[in-house]
């Protein structure tokens, strides 16, 4: 359940405006840009963005988790999954403060992992090729605080 209005902007439910859309580099400015889009009107690909930037959280992953529960390989501009990875490693101290939400992304991810094994095992290659190790090393970090350098190695023990 949302509590907030997704017709607003994530500048109007912050209320805080952070001047004109532009800055020093290309990731900044679609970050601004994306400030003042209602939240209504965003894509996988901009929740992607903005909570690999670790902004807006409160709001956005509220959403993410939304759109993961109906597909948990929901993808931006990247990979399959590229969603549920970023969101995976937000800043655990979110997680401290919403254990509804963790527990709801924990079930996600398990699906997620169920959706990979499933694939044929051509279409894997192709489509997953990378997905299933990366969603691994950040579920490890999710789920365990284990940098993810260091999950690969925590997996096989």
């Amino acid at each position: 359940m949302r509590l907030f209005d997704c017709r607003k902007s994530l500048e109007k439910l912050e209320r805080r405006h952070d001047g004109a859309p532009d800055g020093p580099s290309r990731m900044v400015r679609e970050c601004l840009r994306l400030r003042r889009v209602p939240l209504k009107d965003f894509t996988v690909e901009n929740l992607r963005v903005m909570i690999d930037q670790q902004l807006g959280l409160r709001h956005l992953i509220p959403l993410a988790v939304e759109a993961l529960a109906d597909n948990p390989l929901a993808a931006g501009d990247f990979y399959p999954g590229d969603l549920l990875k970023v969101v995976l490693t937000i800043d655990p101290r979110f997680w401290a403060q919403h254990r509804d939400l963790q527990g709801k992304v924990d079930g996600i991810t398990a699906r997620a992992f169920v959706r990979i094994a499933t694939v044929a095992d051509a279409d894997k290659e192709t489509q997953f090729a990378a997905t299933e190790r990366v969603l691994q090393e950040a579920y490890a970090e999710f789920r365990y605080g284990i940098p993810e350098a260091a999950a690969s190695t925590a997996m096989t023990v």
